[in-house]
């Protein structure tokens, strides 16, 4: 509902005058009707529906996501490696249940993925875009799922400073360029 909502260009639309039979557990209708879900995912869906494709969103982040998780594992240890982390994904049976629906999850774990993907790129050569990109990248998940954001930051995070301390004065930098582009 907030997908279609958004891909009309509002936030929110008035409330139907018969609006006692329009009351969901997810809306909320208050002479106003909108999500009580944060518009991370509604967002993203909005543009499916401005195309007049939103089904293919979902399936775009799945073939994406299996594209970074190959990049991850390359990243960490070799193409070899990469390329198993993408077929036992591939072979994941709640991969195949929530790719082709409406839910949040696969716009999540393509955010967590790429969060990961550019933390790593980060550790390997401490650029400030590539930890520009990290914050971005979990503020966006974060306005998609905040709990999922919270559980994946957390330990990737912690590990991040605690291996940044090691490397002092470039590490300051790429902490605070984290944070600051998580913020807005």
């Amino acid at each position: 509902i907030q997908a279609k909502i958004f891909s009309t260009g509002h936030i929110s639309v008035p409330s139907h005058e018969l609006k006692e039979f329009f009351s969901t557990g997810y809306c909320i209708n208050d002479g106003r009707y909108y999500s009580i879900y944060f518009p991370g995912w509604p967002l993203l869906l909005s543009v499916g529906i401005t195309m007049g494709l939103p089904w293919i969103i979902n399936p775009i982040f799945g073939i994406l996501t299996i594209i970074l998780i190959y990049f991850i594992g390359m990243e960490i240890y070799d193409r070899e490696t990469g390329l198993f982390a993408a077929v036992l994904l591939l072979c994941s049976r709640y991969f195949y249940v929530l790719t082709p629906t409406y839910f949040s999850e696969p716009s999540a774990l393509f955010f967590s993925s790429l969060f990961v993907y550019c933390i790593i790129r980060t550790l390997k050569e401490p650029k400030v875009i590539s930890s520009l990109l990290a914050g971005l990248v979990l503020g966006i998940l974060f306005l998609i799922r905040p709990y999922t954001a919270f559980a994946v930051s957390l330990p990737i995070m912690g590990y991040f400073l605690l291996s940044s301390v090691k490397r002092k004065a470039k590490a300051v930098s790429s902490i605070v360029a984290v944070i600051l582009s998580f913020l807005p």
